[in-house]
């Protein structure tokens, strides 16, 4: 990059990307087996968090988080699915990995995306982005899509949201009984 100048690489999909071996759609089960099996930890190490998401109305896991070291973080977040899958509801829809913000570590974070998921599709002085679908500056929305600011990677799609939202329109549409 030139000094603060945008650059746009070639489209990347972003929808097979993992960080710390979870990926965007993996239950709450598999994100747990995944982390653990990747930083080598027991289950209770991982902070879950439950709650009764709006569409599902019932209680179930929205997040989970593993802090390896002080400040060194994966969270994931998790959406309701739709249609609902009863027997997993929830799906992760945004994954986070951040260490402290160092001139060390926002190389290091800089170089181990670009081996680990090659050039990204935008690059300016906001961060790097890895989409099939972008402007010059930043990738568009409703795409999976990984984002890399100073020491902080984050990979989601926002097209679970939507989904939810859908689906509390659906849940929410009543026949009228006049």
């Amino acid at each position: 990059m030139i000094s603060g100048i945008a650059v746009a690489g070639e489209p990347v999909d972003a929808s097979a990307f993992d960080i710390s071996g979870v990926r965007l759609g993996m239950s709450p089960e598999q994100v747990a087996d995944a982390l653990i099996t990747r930083f080598h930890v027991k289950r209770t190490s991982l902070t879950i968090t439950k709650q009764v998401p709006l569409a599902l109305h019932k209680e179930a896991v929205t997040d989970i988080a593993f802090e390896k070291n002080p400040g060194e973080r994966v969270s994931v977040h998790f959406e309701t699915k739709n249609p609902i899958d009863v027997k997993s509801p929830m799906a992760a829809d945004m994954i986070s990995y951040n260490v402290p913000l160092t001139s060390e570590n926002r190389t290091g974070m800089h170089d181990g995306a670009i081996k680990k998921y090659g050039p990204p599709a935008v690059h300016s002085a906001a961060g790097d982005g890895w989409c099939l679908d972008s402007t010059i500056m930043a990738c568009k929305t409703n795409q999976a899509r990984l984002t890399l600011e100073g020491t902080a990677l984050r990979l989601f799609d926002d097209r679970y949201l939507d989904r939810r939202n859908q689906l509390l329109k659906q849940q929410a549409n009543r026949t009228p009984s006049l």
